[in-house]
C-alpha cells in the first residue's frame, strides 16, 4: 500500500442520526475523506406509566455500523496505519444500564429522552446541582432515577451505568 493511501488520523462522531468517520492520509495529512452512514438500532423504551416509549438505541447495532463504515473506507483504497491516531465523539447524554458482564439490560435511553423532569426537580430539591452543576432531564443521573422508577427490578441487575 502506498504511503499516500495510509490513514494517519481518523475521527468519528456518532449522533442520533448518523455515524460519520473522517480521516486524513500521508505525512502532511493532505488527502482527506468522509464517510457517513445512517444510524441503526433506533427504538423506544416504555416506562410503566407511559403511553408512548422514550427514544432509545439498541447498542447491538453499533459494531456492525462501525464495520460497515470501515469497509467503505477500505473499498476506497485506504488502509489504516498501526501508529495512527483515532478520536471519537459519541452522544453524550445517552444512558446505558448494563449487567455485571457489560450486557445492556435495556436499550440505551437517547439524549432525546426528556422524561426525567420529576427526577430533576427532586435532585434540585436535594441540592445536587450545588455539587455537580445544572441538571437537565436528558442527563444520565435523572434518567437513571427515572428508569429505576419505571422498572424497579433493574436495580438488582445493574453492574454498570455509563454513556454510549
Amino acid at each position: 500500500m502506498k504511503q499516500e493511501s495510509v490513514i494517519k488520523a481518523l475521527g468519528y462522531k456518532l449522533s442520533a442520526t448518523v455515524l460519520s468517520i473522517a480521516g486524513a492520509t500521508g505525512k502532511k495529512l493532505a488527502e482527506k475523506f468522509l464517510v457517513s452512514l445512517p444510524n441503526r438500532g433506533q427504538t423506544t423504551w416504555k416506562g410503566q406509566k407511559e403511553q408512548r416509549g422514550q427514544p432509545a438505541f439498541d447498542l447491538a447495532y453499533l459494531p456492525g455500523l462501525f464495520l460497515d463504515a470501515l469497509r467503505l473506507i477500505m473499498a476506497q483504497g485506504f488502509d489504516i496505519a498501526p501508529d495512527g491516531v483515532i478520536s471519537g465523539s459519541v452522544r453524550p447524554y445517552d444512558l446505558v444500564i448494563a449487567n455485571t458482564n457489560g450486557v445492556p439490560l435495556m436499550p440505551a435511553l437517547s439524549s432525546e429522552c426528556n422524561a426525567a423532569t420529576e427526577e430533576v426537580e427532586y435532585l434540585r430539591d436535594q441540592g445536587v446541582e450545588e455539587v455537580i452543576g445544572r441538571l437537565e432531564p436528558q442527563m444520565a443521573l435523572p434518567k437513571l432515577l427515572w428508569a429505576l422508577k419505571q422498572h424497579p427490578a433493574l436495580k438488582e441487575k445493574i453492574g454498570t451505568v455509563m454513556t454510549t
